[in-house]
Order: structure tokens, then sequence, then C-alpha cells
């Protein structure tokens, strides 16, 4: 995903080794974005870059949790919550067009 001036702007998502809820989301140092990073450093992105490659290349760098929640139902009597009302709005994510493509 294109960022600032055309600069790679990426996510590495890992799953959390068991659920939690909001009180206890986990705040991560930088030791633990270490660690985390550590732990895949030698997975493969593309074919020829690992995850260490991209991370040691970077400007940037923060970990932080996305808690989220899945609802049983999306809608009530004649009320559907569809796009950006049924999830997290990301600042990246900006352009009209991107709020009605995540409804699609």
């Amino acid at each position: 995903m294109p960022g600032l001036e055309d600069r790679p702007f990426w996510f590495c998502f890992f799953k959390l080794h068991e659920p939690v809820n909001d009180i206890g989301m986990p705040r991560y140092t930088h030791n633990d974005e270490q660690r985390i990073v550590n732990e895949e450093r030698s997975t493969h992105v593309i074919e020829e870059t690992t995850f260490g490659q991209l991370y040691d290349n970077a400007l940037f760098t923060t970990t932080t949790a996305l808690p989220h929640h899945v609802f049983e139902d999306w809608y009530f009597q004649r009320i559907m919550l569809i796009g950006d009302a049924a999830h997290k709005v990301s600042k990246i994510f900006t352009r009209p067009d991107c709020r009605l493509t995540s409804a699609v």
C-alpha cells in the first residue's frame, strides 16, 4: 500500500496466544516488538525477501493491539450495518471510494 511520498506502508498481523477483553488488551514495548520480529525474521514475504529484511529497512515501526468485536447479527429489524459502520476505520482509508469498497 503506498504511503507518504510513495513509500510502502505495510502491516504485520500476529495472533495472540489467548483471547483478551478490552481490559486485558496488551500494550507493547520496543522489547516486545523485537521479540515478535525475531520470531518471524526468517519468514518469506515473497520468494527472495524475508520479513527480517523488510523490517530492517523500515523508517518507522510500532506495535499495537487491534481490538475487534464480532457480533452475532449485523442487522436489527430493518437496519443493517455495512462498510465503515461495521468495522473500525483506519486513518489510511480516507478516500471516499475506500469507504464504499469496504461495504461491497
